[in-house]
């Protein structure tokens, strides 16, 4: 099935039309908004109930599956995203716990390389499919332009959203 492409385009250049020529929609946003008000543009934009977020500099490997990302979100209502890999021996993934200072600590999850299935994370790279439902309620701060990753996962783990990764 072919699924819809939503590219957000913070840049000077205006797209018209707003469809580009392999019928990615693009979502122009007003001025340098920065990657968190992208990802919020696309969330609001999208008309489906998963969608995938991704970073322009992300090339999926040999065995990156969206599907797979999919039917875990589909088997498992609790999970708010599912996360591919950079390559099969390099997830970004790492779990938060509660420090008595107040602090935050973040762990990287330890994983067996050539394992498949849905590992569970609070924090995962930036290549996940997720529940549109989910990133409209806990939008990106639009304040953080850049590093807004860790502060976007805290807030989920924080609700009690289930993260996974598949590598």
């Amino acid at each position: 099935a072919m699924l819809p492409v939503l590219v957000a385009y913070d840049g000077e250049h205006v797209y018209e039309p707003q469809v580009g020529s392999y019928g990615e929609v693009y979502v122009q946003l007003h001025g340098t908004t920065g990657l968190s008000a992208g990802r919020n543009a696309i969330a609001r934009s999208a008309t489906t109930e998963f969608v995938m977020i991704m970073d322009d500099d992300v090339l999926f490997h040999s065995g990156t599956r969206v599907d797979a990302l999919l039917a875990h979100l589909w088997r498992d209502p609790r999970l708010a995203l599912a996360a591919a890999c950079y390559a099969p021996s390099i997830c970004y993934a790492h779990l938060l716990t509660s420090q008595k200072d107040g602090w935050v600590e973040s762990t990287p999850v330890m994983y067996d390389t050539g394992s498949s299935g849905l590992h569970g994370a609070h924090v995962v790279q930036n290549a996940f499919v997720a529940r549109v439902a989910v990133l409209r309620a806990h939008p990106w701060d639009e304040r953080q332009r850049q590093m807004e990753h860790e502060t976007f996962f805290a807030a989920l783990a924080a609700a009690g959203h289930a993260v996974g990764f598949d590598p």
